[in-house]
């Protein structure tokens, strides 16, 4: 995969932050945060000059200070700190009156009265959460006696036996888990929700957010003095502004990752065959319009290219090289050029390791995270491909409506790619994927 080249850099976040108010002149009232760089062998004045690129679109200057400091002086009023705060508080005030999977989690894994006292407490503001919880622990205690039996089978066919009961089991236990959380918004939807009615410009996000109560009628108590507060943060200027600790994340950001929903061949039905022979003759550059939107041809990054191999998805191959055929409209993708979206971020998370693969986590602002659970929900069960700089990483199958997070998979080694090749391929990978390759530490 070709990659930019980065730079490493490690920012660390440097003393307390200083306030300037209002001068005579009336100028604005700023807040400035200071960052030191603490990679005693990265260029400054070329960190100090891609930081400045980075904040000069929200009207936030960066200055040196010194030779290792960098300060950003940012615009925030006081009144719409206030503002702020506020919404804070009302969405902290929701957050703890809203069950979390890890707590549920834990709830399940206790027995007898133990369990049913920890289940009351976190449905005890939501009753009609009660009705969902019987087929949630039956299909809880399946998994467990599941897995048990899978640990102790032995001989090869009783193993497989006990590993497709154990997938059974989990299956059943996510579509009960899904269906439990259905029902109700997380902090991070309305999180979500809340940022894109930020600026009072975003019509249908304000509608959304208005509609939140009536939709989740369960915790309308607690979702409506959030929309208020927001209400006063808009008629405050508050969409004009940029909260000083989201600077943290913002130089975390990534504006190279993207994700499109991949054609399925049954889509282009009697189609399939001429567009193969379209893109033979053409190329990358061959046009396709599928049911009214507008698709394209997007070049698979070298690595684990058998995962597209062998399944619905319209791949073919060009000297030496694996095309995917994704969609290009609006609609089906999350762009950052979308004209049709507010800008949105990406950032990096962190390697794990899951039965020998290798995967780097990613994770998308609350903006982000409304547009992809918008994406996601119109398209469960199809193909989403990520993407890094045009090019095709991975395409999994959407299971479900996903939001604010996901992973992007590196494969098992093999005879083709070591397991040293996977690592160069993450690491080139991760430092491809910071658009400011900058890590900000607490």
């Amino acid at each position: 995969m070709k990659c930019a080249r980065a730079v490493a850099v490690m920012v660390v976040l440097a003393g307390a932050v200083a306030v300037f108010g209002q001068d005579r002149g009336g100028a604005m009232r700023r807040v400035e945060r200071s960052y030191r760089i603490t990679d005693a062998s990265a260029d400054a004045g070329a960190i100090l000059d891609a930081v400045r690129k980075r904040v000069a679109v929200i009207g936030v200057t960066a200055q040196a200070k010194g030779a290792r400091e960098i300060v950003l002086s940012i615009p925030y009023p006081e009144e719409v700190e206030r503002a702020d705060s506020a919404v804070e508080g009302a969405v902290d005030a929701f957050d703890k009156h809203t069950p979390k999977r890890g707590e549920l989690e834990k709830a399940l894994a206790l027995a007898g009265a133990a369990r049913e006292a920890a289940l009351d407490g976190l449905v005890n503001d939501m009753p009609g959460l009660k009705t969902r919880l019987p087929g949630l622990e039956k299909a809880f205690d399946e998994v467990i006696a599941a897995r048990r039996d899978q640990e102790s089978a032995v001989g090869g066919e009783i193993k497989a036996a006990a590993v497709n009961r154990a997938y059974e089991a989990e299956s059943r236990y996510f579509k009960e888990d899904e269906a439990f959380f259905s029902r109700i918004l997380s902090r991070y939807e309305l999180d979500a929700a809340l940022d894109m009615a930020r600026d009072g410009t975003d019509r249908e996000a304000e509608a959304r957010l208005e509609g939140l109560a009536e939709k989740y009628p369960m915790q309308a108590a607690w979702i409506r003095p959030a929309v208020e507060a927001q209400a006063k943060l808009e008629a405050a200027g508050g969409g004009k502004y940029v909260k000083p600790a989201s600077f943290d994340l913002i130089l975390r950001a990534t504006d190279r990752l993207e994700f499109r929903v991949a054609l399925a061949r049954e889509q282009l039905g009697a189609a399939y065959e001429q567009t193969l022979a379209e893109f033979n003759a053409k190329g990358a550059e061959a046009k396709v319009t599928v049911g009214g939107a507008s698709a394209r041809w997007f070049v698979v990054a070298a690595g684990d290219r058998e995962q597209f191999v062998d399944r619905s998805l319209v791949v073919e191959s060009r000297r030496d090289k694996v095309y995917l055929l994704c969609y290009d409209d609006s609609e089906h993708t999350l762009l950052h050029a979308d004209a049709a979206k507010k800008p949105w971020m990406a950032m990096v998370g962190r390697l794990a390791t899951n039965d020998g693969v290798l995967s780097l986590g990613f994770s998308l602002d609350a903006r982000g995270a409304g547009y992809m659970r918008r994406l996601s929900e119109k398209n469960v069960n199809r193909d989403m491909a990520l993407l890094l700089s045009d090019e095709a990483l991975t395409a999994p199958t959407l299971r479900g409506v996903i939001a604010e997070e996901g992973e992007i998979s590196f494969g098992h080694p093999d005879a083709r790619r070591s397991a040293e090749d996977i690592q160069r391929e993450v690491k080139t990978l991760r430092e491809s994927m910071n658009g400011l390759p900058v890590e900000v530490e607490r």
